[in-house]
């Protein structure tokens, strides 16, 4: 949990952390471990290196000496006590390393295998009820108690007894604690945006929609501008032709009446045009 805290503070950019690449390779090569001890019902036990020492409490009664416990690895069930809180934690970080991306693309398919397994066993046999310890469905179980030893949970301690099954009541699958909860919650956290579709590039902006009245409305324009020219020059015409008939008028009355050399009323002339 706190290399991946590590991580996640030099991913942020908060800080420029010179030593963040020993962090990943560190964090690649528990990966690899992890993975290689995780149990066939997806859950790690209480010891990861020796499992058979604290077995699951279902052959607890059968255990003698003439049923010694498997040779290691001891990865199935029974062998080992499952640990909720230590199974979570190490899907957290699994599917940490896939969704940041510090695991390599051509391995991520890979963990993501070991993260489901893991998650399958969280929400399922984790959340199960029990008739024998009067679990109810949906309570988080088979929780270490936190600050304790897989020694002390189990119940076995070498130096006080040779029998690796004497002493107190371990935890069991009605065994829960608010920070295996919160361990839970955050690997479900993980887990989901693994599961997640990649994020998609941002659709490209609606193209504008053409305004189709826009060519009619450019036509009419036209038109209109058109028809003021065309109207203007037709009332010019008309006036200029009115104007000239009644000089004519003007010029045939004076000469009709005084002759060719008769003056010509230059005010009215000017006036008319």
């Amino acid at each position: 949990m706190a290399l991946v805290s590590a991580l996640k503070y030099g991913e942020a950019g908060k800080v420029e952390d010179t030593h963040r690449k020993a962090y990943a390779d560190a964090f690649l090569s528990m990966c690899d471990t992890l993975v290689e001890t995780q149990g066939d019902d997806g859950a790690w036990k209480s010891s990861i290196s020796q499992p058979e020492k604290f077995p699951h409490p279902e052959v607890r009664a059968s255990r003698t000496e003439q049923h010694p416990p498997p040779p290691r690895p001891c990865l199935t069930r029974p062998c080992g006590r499952v640990q909720t809180s230590a199974t979570a934690a190490f899907t957290y970080a699994l599917a940490y390393g896939i969704n940041s991306r510090l695991i390599d693309a051509k391995d991520r398919d890979y963990y993501k295998t070991f993260v489901w397994k893991a998650w399958d066993y969280l929400s399922g046999e984790a959340m199960e009820a029990d008739d024998q310890t009067a679990k109810p469905a949906n309570k988080l179980g088979w929780c270490q108690p936190p600050g304790d030893s897989p020694s002390a949970a189990s119940g076995y301690s070498a130096e006080s007894s040779d029998d690796p099954w004497s002493g107190s009541t371990p935890y069991n699958s009605n065994s829960t604690s608010d920070f295996c909860v919160g361990m839970f919650m955050m690997a479900a956290a993980e887990v989901a945006q693994m599961a997640a579709p990649p994020h998609a590039p941002p659709p490209p902006p609606p193209a504008e929609p053409v305004k189709k009245h826009r060519p009619l409305l450019a036509i009419l324009i036209v038109v209109v501008v058109a028809a003021i020219a065309v109207g203007g020059g037709c009332c010019w015409w008309r006036k200029r032709r009115a104007n000239t008939s009644a000089l004519q008028a003007h010029l045939d009355k004076n000469i009709n009446e005084d002759g060719l050399d008769a003056p010509l009323n230059q005010g009215a002339t000017a006036a008319s045009w």
